[in-house]
């Protein structure tokens, strides 16, 4: 009994004790966290933030984890670019901390949507002299086509993004804020207990009574302006971690000694896609293939102008594609919208409906190229202010170019270099040179059918002979009983037969 008694004794004593060796490996768990990795990973994001810099970002930061990188160093050099790629760079990267460090390194700035995606890393480094900050969304004016300040729905869109990243790193929320909204007065406030807070005015001014007793208040940044900070500024705000002369000692902030570097780089290809991407690229393409169009409609056969269409609207559109804007029921819709256009001008020619559907279905498919949504989610009010800009886009491109077609064929025919190649001199009777032969003036008055469409010039079978004609301006079907009316030199007019 007695040995089973200390038995008992002796197991409740260990159950007991349990408790007491977690704290332990409690204590220890801290110590595991800081522990530098062996493998950093460095990726550079330079330049505007566009849609092709967020998918090449997407394929860099899924090859970085997957080689086991623990933390993974963005180099930051970029004066922004376009909120909603922008946006999803910063949410791949959140998203990413949960496999490996994060940590922006400023190279030489971050502004704008380049500071939205440092703020979404889990720690910031900054080189000196670089700066961080400005990230109020802008946007053309469709009046003035001038940069200004975006609407209200937009920035406070930002501004969400903003708090959900300081608050997700521990960043001051106000500080970060303060980035985006120039109407907010920003205070660093220290306590009587010596704590060091970053408020807005309206923060303070809820603060407790007893809370501001003692406490010394100093303004950090007023109305009317945006908060950019250098590095000293911000490492003394604890927004950066520090700041270091060059990347080498940035990394060895955050990784072991003689760790493993990994440089993930832009290849040529997504550098390619980024250039074809352009806005200036983009909107010549467009120009460019618009006025090709239009000369193919103009112009029998397959030629040049049918070629030069093909490549640059098939570059506009896989560039889009590559990036995740374009689907392929956009191609699908360009190319129905042609389809249109053409049975309308060649096949059957009427009130214009199947040629308004046609440019509808083409301004549709371009817009939809432009944007990674089809329609504007109400949520998200940024995207409608996207959409107005895209169809400013592509309109403007388009009427710039039928305005530059319609100039070709008023004034190119008359420059220097075409004017040798094109007739000039008119054939008249005056000068001799209109010889009607006698078969051909025999047919005035004659009869016959249309062999082909007349748009206006075709061929038609007349007393058993097939002739080139052409109409005074109407189409005639296939198949048409027609007349002659006129034979002028080698034109030989024809009418629909009544």
């Amino acid at each position: 009994m007695r040995s089973r008694l200390i038995i008992a004794l002796a197991a409740l004593c260990l159950l007991g004790a349990a408790p007491a060796e977690e704290k332990p490996a409690a204590s220890q768990e801290p110590v595991a966290q800081t522990a530098l990795p062996s493998k950093v990973a460095v990726i550079p994001i330079y330049g505007d933030i566009d849609y092709g810099l967020q998918k090449s970002l997407e394929r860099r930061l899924n090859s970085a984890l997957e080689q086991g990188a623990g933390v993974i160093i963005f180099e930051m050099d970029s004066y922004g670019g376009a909120l909603d790629p922008g946006a999803e760079m910063a949410d791949m990267i959140v998203a990413a901390g949960g496999r490996a460090r994060t940590v922006a390194y400023v190279e030489k700035k971050a502004i704008s949507a380049g500071s939205l995606i440092s703020l979404a890393c889990q720690q910031i480094i900054m080189r000196r002299g670089t700066t961080l900050g400005d990230c109020e969304a802008i946007m053309i004016s469709p009046q003035s086509q001038t940069m200004e300040p975006a609407p209200e729905k937009v920035q406070t869109f930002v501004r969400v993004l903003m708090r959900k990243y300081a608050r997700s790193n521990g960043y001051p929320t106000a500080l970060c804020e303060k980035m985006v909204d120039p109407d907010m007065e920003l205070y660093q406030c220290k306590f009587a207990n010596g704590t060091v807070r970053y408020l807005s005015g309206q923060e303070v001014d809820e603060l407790k009574t007893d809370e501001k007793q003692g406490m010394e208040k100093k303004l950090i940044a007023g109305k009317g302006k945006l908060l950019t900070m250098d590095d000293e500024e911000a490492h003394a705000y604890s927004l950066s971690r520090a700041s270091v002369s060059d990347l080498d000692e940035a990394i060895a902030l955050v990784a072991a000694p003689g760790a493993q570097r990994i440089t993930a780089e832009v290849n040529w290809s997504e550098e390619m896609v980024r250039f074809l991407n352009s806005t200036a690229v983009s909107s010549l393409l467009m120009i460019i293939g618009t006025i090709a169009v239009y000369i193919c409609f103009k112009t029998p056969g397959f030629g040049a102008p049918e070629l030069v269409a093909i490549v640059c609207f098939g570059i506009l559109f896989l560039s889009k594609y590559m990036v995740g804007l374009a689907t392929v029921a956009d191609i699908m819709m360009f190319i129905a919208g042609l389809g249109l256009i053409g049975v309308e001008i060649f096949v059957w020619p009427g009130l214009g409906v199947l040629g308004f559907l046609g440019a509808i279905c083409i301004i549709m498919s371009l817009v939809l190229a432009f944007q990674n949504f089809a329609i504007p989610n109400p949520q998200y009010d940024w995207q409608l202010t996207v959409l107005v800009h895209n169809l400013i886009s592509v309109f403007g491109s388009l009427v710039t170019a039928t305005l530059l077609f319609m100039l070709i064929v008023r004034f190119l025919p008359k420059t220097p270099f075409l004017k040798r190649l094109v007739l000039a001199t008119q054939q008249s009777h005056a000068a001799g040179y209109v010889v009607v032969s006698a078969e051909q003036q025999g047919l005035v008055g004659k009869t016959g059918q249309s062999m082909s469409m007349l748009r206006p010039s075709g061929s038609a079978e007349i007393g058993g002979e097939t002739y080139p004609v052409i109409t005074d301006g109407e189409f005639i079907e296939p198949g048409t009983p027609i007349v002659v009316a006129e034979v002028s030199g080698n034109r030989i007019v024809v009418r629909k037969r009544t």
